[in-house]
């Protein structure tokens, strides 16, 4: 089963391309006086030194809530008109100093921004995106324990971008944006510590929805057609197809170890019953001595790669209740209907589960050692408790799949005009780098008639750190994504060599993701197992 995950770039909803500013509202310190007489001779009196003037409370922006969060959103379409503003610093220009969105501070986005090549071109869809339909969902006004006041809104609003895409909001019950006008003084950072670059001004600026850490959830519908990785030659069946919601538990500040996730369509058995499902945080997967040769244990996950779910003996998914996390080890974090022939199969099995558009999910996130213990979670006290919704159910299978092989679907499919996928196979084999250059068809009209966009174009490949052991892990994993400019029919995929902890690769793929911002993800997966 492949693992791979995504690093998530795509920003519909929440501004997180967004500036530090000076003040502080921190009281001067008293004054010295002078030293008092003694009956001797009298020492010289010392000089007064005039100490720093107290920094000056700014009030809070006095307009109306829907002026001040029109007239905001306008500014930061403004900002990203033309081009992502660089350095991250100009980026996040619009940002609080005590910004924090699901976990990720402005400090984090910042440095992430500047290191990560990538980073510019996984954003540029944002690029000319104009936000409409703004509506405040509340407003808060509030004094800090230092003085100062603030005031905040919860904003709601659709996202049109260039591309054709568009974000709609799902409801008016959860706000995209917070901002904030006045001072962020005492805010706290995912770890629970004082932000100690709070900023006081009446400018507005994002403020984050303040979560500790990320989670999500979408809709996939996936196209894959497979080959061998030893021969470079087609296997039986040819094609398969899958469907199933993704959650993605993401934890940037490391402030969490294992999560429980219950909702809709989260079942087990015949007839089929609710369960809650139990992740571990792939740090624990990497580093944790309990996880070594198990299921899951790759020794080079990222810590921002996304949470697994714990198996049981025979592969499955587990209920919370009876995973036995430490023994069965974690791998995916997709829940639904798989590898089928006949698409429309896809449908009945998927219907089953009783996932439902706009269902909600609970996610509980735990920083305790629940996950070493069948059930532990059960006498622990979750660090943070959010509800999370899916936007909208994969497309019908029967739909947008036809006959694989035969009748044209709904997928784009890829082609390698340079290098056949032949040669690519023996170079993965051969743990050496290749370049091919790749086209692929457009997608066809989906169900709900919305276009799709890019997500990314990317190279994938796992194995044995060690040729000669005889279990898969340890393991090694390797993730290399490209992002084309929009609207383009083709582009130079370079697949990286492989990393030296990747011994042996047993299963690889190229692939692209396209979506429509608003929950769906269209997926067309050429595999090499």
């Amino acid at each position: 089963m492949k693992t791979h995950s995504f690093k998530l770039s795509a920003i519909a909803s929440v501004a997180i391309l967004a500036a530090c500013g000076g003040g502080t509202s921190d009281p001067a310190p008293a004054e010295p006086t002078a030293a008092a007489p003694v009956a001797v001779t009298p020492a010289p009196t010392p000089a007064l030194v005039d100490a720093p003037a107290p920094a000056p409370i700014v009030a809070p922006s006095t307009e109306t809530a829907q002026t001040a969060a029109i007239t905001f959103l306008a500014k930061y379409d403004a900002l990203l008109a033309t081009a992502i503003p660089t350095p991250g610093s100009a980026a996040l220009a619009l940002n609080d100093g005590c910004y924090l969105q699901n976990g990720s501070s402005k400090a984090f986005i910042v440095t992430d921004f500047d290191s990560d090549p990538l980073a510019l071109a996984s954003r540029r869809f944002v690029v000319g995106s104009v936000r409409s339909n703004v509506r405040v969902l509340a407003e808060r006004a509030s004094t800090n324990a230092n003085g100062t006041s603030r005031r905040e809104i919860d904003v709601k609003y659709d996202v049109a971008y260039k591309d054709g895409t568009k974000f709609t909001a799902l409801d008016d019950t959860t706000p995209n944006e917070t901002i904030i006008s006045g001072s962020s003084a005492g805010s706290k950072e995912a770890d629970g510590s004082t932000c100690a670059t709070a900023e006081s001004k009446s400018d507005w600026r994002f403020y984050g929805n303040r979560k500790v850490i990320n989670a999500n959830v979408g809709a996939y519908n996936e196209r894959t057609a497979r080959t061998s990785l030893a021969t470079g030659q087609a296997v039986t069946p040819p094609v398969v197809y899958s469907k199933y919601i993704r959650f993605n538990v993401t934890d940037p500040a490391n402030v969490a170890k294992y999560a429980t996730i219950s909702g809709p369509g989260i079942v087990s058995g015949s007839p089929a019953a609710p369960i809650t499902l139990k992740m571990v945080s792939v740090r624990l997967l990497r580093d944790a001595p309990e996880f070594a040769g198990k299921n899951g244990n790759f020794v080079d996950w990222k810590d921002t790669d996304t949470w697994r779910i714990c198996r049981t003996t025979t592969g499955g998914l587990a209920a919370a209740e009876t995973a036995d996390c430490v023994a069965n080890g974690a791998t995916t974090n997709n829940w639904g209907s798989f590898n089928a022939t006949a698409p429309a199969t896809l449908d009945t099995s998927f219907d089953a589960l009783g996932v439902v558009a706009g269902g909600e999910y609970t996610v509980k996130v735990y920083n305790d050692d629940g996950w070493k213990t069948v059930n532990g979670q059960v006498s622990s006290t979750p660090v943070a408790t959010y509800t999370i919704k899916l936007a909208n159910l994969p497309f019908k299978a029967a739909t947008i799949g036809g006959a694989p092989g035969v009748a044209p679907d709904l997928f784009p499919r890829l082609s390698a005009s340079s290098t056949s996928f032949f040669d690519i196979a023996a170079a993965i084999r051969g743990r050496a780098a290749v370049s091919t250059d790749l086209t692929w068809t457009p997608e066809g009209t989906m169900p709900d008639g919305r276009p799709l966009g890019w997500g990314s174009l990317y190279s994938f490949k796992q194995g044995r750190v060690d040729a000669g052991q005889l279990l898969f892990n340890p393991a090694s994993r390797q993730f290399d994504p490209t992002y084309p400019a929009a609207n383009v029919a083709g582009a130079t995929l370079a697949v990286p060599a492989a990393v030296a902890k990747l011994g042996a690769p047993t299963y690889a793929e190229i692939s692209f993701s396209i979506n429509n911002r608003n929950g769906n993800v269209v997926q067309s997966i050429y595999s090499f197992q």
